[in-house]
């Protein structure tokens, strides 16, 4: 409480922060102490710990408050005082000692979130790996992205993610991970069976460590999102990760965006997408796919009917490319949002291809709300004196957690995503004569497609005739809005 915090003020013989007074005064009703960038002393620090003792606090974040080994100790020991305690941001502080993840151990037993992002804690992380592997940890979401973690380190957190059954989140990213020290991820995987986020962006895994973490992957059935942005990667790791998804059941957001992926990467990922029916997100931004990527996996979306949201941005596509997307999507009842760089510079024909693909996934999208709107509630004993149970919704298809997007728009480049709703009447205007004057036969084009003049076929793409009868294609129940992501250092996703 605010009265108590000054009264520990006078006690040390310094003036209260006027900043942490209203913060005390505003947390006591809203359950929530949010002191990020306020530069805590030890003295003040001191103070707050007392402070707080009386708050019935769900949530303390204590960012970027310049924190030392020392001050942060002593609040976490307060905090064992607040038995309402559910999330606890640590971040940007310099906490690399064991003492103060000692300190945190009690608290593992009733926080769920905890962010210790960029707080150096090298190979103190073993001892989070000991209070992960404790019976009783209640955490379900763990965030230590550029947290300095030692091969040591990584190594006991890693045994410690093995033996728990309550993390759902593990977001390691920026920890220098190299193939030397991913098989300690791919260990973890082979043996954890609840953990469902991974994001392991801005490591330097290369195609060796991603050989170890996709072969464990084949077996594992709980992992649903695995986030490679900007990891090294190249074509050479596509053929395992294709087979991976050819035996995965349970992975459905896939981002290796960043990465020199490559077509002939992609072809190989397409041969594994080709069987599995559970994948629906795919990040594939800055892969140096170009036009030969984009007819691939134009082959793909034609009859894939798992995947909802393909992200191909600045992959130095031509009309070309987006034409072969375009005409797939002709076929594509799934798809509702399909990425694609928008150029002031783009031809007016392969606007029209873009506008296209923007109208398709609108009205798939318009499908996929129809039919989640349409599931039953599911029925439910109710007691006399509880409310009846709200109608089940279709389930997101990210968690609601993972809160920074793996796709981010090219750094001073302006970029919208094609989807968002239907196109309007100026966007939907016919083609301008002359590119309506293709001089190319038009028999292998959809009706309603024409070509400018110099414009030809992709060679390698053919399109099939759309099936006589969709009746009994049932939309995936993973469906659901685009994710709002970002990623962490990148212009934050």
């Amino acid at each position: 409480m605010a009265a108590v915090y000054e009264q520990r003020c006078a006690a040390l013989s310094v003036p209260p922060n006027p900043n942490l007074v209203h913060r005390l005064h505003t947390a006591s009703t809203t359950n929530e102490l949010q002191l990020k960038a306020i530069h805590l002393t030890p003295h003040h620090a001191d103070a707050l710990g007392s402070g707080m003792a009386g708050l019935a606090l769900e949530e303390v974040v204590l960012q970027e408050c310049g924190l030392d080994c020392d001050s942060a100790t002593g609040l976490l020991r307060a905090m064992m005082a607040i038995e309402t305690l559910k999330r606890l941001d640590l971040s940007q502080n310099n906490l690399r000692s064991n003492s103060v993840c000692g300190a945190l151990l009690p608290l593992l037993q009733r926080l769920e979130k905890l962010n210790l992002e960029g707080t150096c804690l090298k190979e103190a992380g073993r001892c989070l790996g000991t209070a992960l592997a404790t019976p009783g940890c209640t955490l379900t979401a763990l965030k230590l992205e550029n947290a300095s973690l030692s091969a040591a380190g990584l190594g006991g957190l890693m045994e410690g993610v093995s033996k728990n059954s309550t993390l759902k989140e593990l977001h390691i990213g920026e920890n220098d991970i190299t193939h030397k020290t991913a098989p300690l991820i791919a260990g973890m995987l082979k043996a954890n069976t609840g953990l469902a986020v991974l994001d392991l962006r801005y490591n330097g895994l290369a195609d060796g460590g991603v050989l170890a973490i996709a072969g464990s992957l084949t077996t594992n059935s709980s992992l649903s999102t695995l986030v490679l942005w900007e990891c090294e990667l190249t074509a050479g790791c596509c053929d395992a990760i294709g087979g991976m998804l050819t035996q995965n059941s349970g992975l459905g957001v896939l981002d290796l965006g960043c990465n020199a992926i490559h077509p002939e990467g992609l072809h190989a990922i397409k041969e594994g997408m080709i069987q599995n029916r559970h994948l629906h997100t795919l990040g594939l931004a800055n892969a140096d796919i170009g036009d030969e990527g984009a007819i691939a996996m134009a082959e793909l979306l034609e009859g894939n009917r798992a995947l909802t949201r393909v992200d191909l941005r600045r992959n130095d596509m031509t009309v070309a490319g987006v034409m072969a997307l375009a005409m797939s999507m002709k076929l594509n009842t799934t798809v509702v949002n399909l990425s694609l760089d928008e150029e002031d510079e783009d031809e007016d024909i392969e606007r029209k291809f873009k506008r296209d693909i923007a109208g398709i996934c609108a009205k798939n999208k318009e499908k996929v709300d129809a039919a989640a709107a349409a599931v039953p509630a599911v029925p439910q004993p109710v007691p006399a004196t509880a409310q009846p149970a709200p109608a089940v919704s279709l389930p997101p298809a990210v968690p609601a957690a993972v809160q920074h997007n793996p796709y981010p728009p090219p750094v001073g480049t302006a970029v919208s995503t094609v989807m968002t709703s239907p196109p309007s009447a100026a966007a939907t205007a016919p083609v301008p004569p002359a590119a309506a004057a293709a001089e190319q036969p038009q028999s292998s084009l959809p009706p309603g497609i024409t070509l400018p003049p110099g414009i030809t076929l992709p060679p390698n793409f053919k399109p099939r005739a759309a099936p006589s009868n969709t009746s009994g294609i049932s939309l995936p129940p993973n469906i659901q809005k685009p994710p709002t992501m970002k990623p962490a250092n990148a212009t934050q996703e």
